[in-house]
């Protein structure tokens, strides 16, 4: 059923794609499900394509980092204009900010063997440190979950699995 993503000319266009949809999207923090979607996707991508495709996929997979990290500034920015006591608003924010997160923590589920690519510099860790404590320090603030649907449930859930996929590469990188 991924026959597809093996055949280069299909990768190529399936991440030229979803790179003019990311670029389209770019500064639209609006809706979070798109990033989560496209992080999910250019992962998987990673995960099964041939290595002559590496480079091109963890291109994107850095964009969908880059641009999640934007949009946390974006949606923080937004947050200092709102009045303390709207806390609806705020925790509608807060959980943007958790999903976006979660999305930039997907960029960092790959194979040991390409995780390296994805978390071989300062930038990266430190993109990985804020990313996981953006998800937690918001999931903290906003306790309710109920409104989440079960599929960003699942995807929250994720986080504390990758986090512990990269530790070992982690570890080897800071020493």
């Amino acid at each position: 059923s991924h026959e597809q993503l093996l055949q280069d000319h299909f990768v190529d266009e399936l991440i030229g794609r979803m790179t003019r949809l990311l670029d389209d999207c770019e500064l639209n923090w609006q809706n979070e499900l798109v990033l989560i979607v496209i992080a999910m996707i250019t992962m998987r991508i990673l995960t099964i394509c041939n290595s002559t495709r590496e480079d091109h996929v963890a291109t994107l997979t850095l964009k969908c980092r880059r641009t999640g990290e934007k949009w946390i500034q974006l949606i923080s920015e937004s947050m200092e204009t709102i009045d303390s006591s709207a806390f609806d608003e705020m925790a509608k924010l807060r959980q943007k900010m958790v999903i976006i997160g979660t999305a930039c923590l997907l960029t960092f589920s790959a194979p040991v063997d390409r995780l390296r690519r994805l978390l071989s510099s300062n930038g990266h860790v430190i993109s990985l440190l804020k990313a996981s404590t953006i998800v937690h320090d918001n999931s903290v603030l906003n306790k309710n979950r109920s409104s989440l649907s079960t599929f960003m449930q699942n995807i929250l859930r994720m986080k504390e699995r990758i986090l512990v996929m990269v530790q070992p590469t982690l570890t080897e990188f800071l020493e």
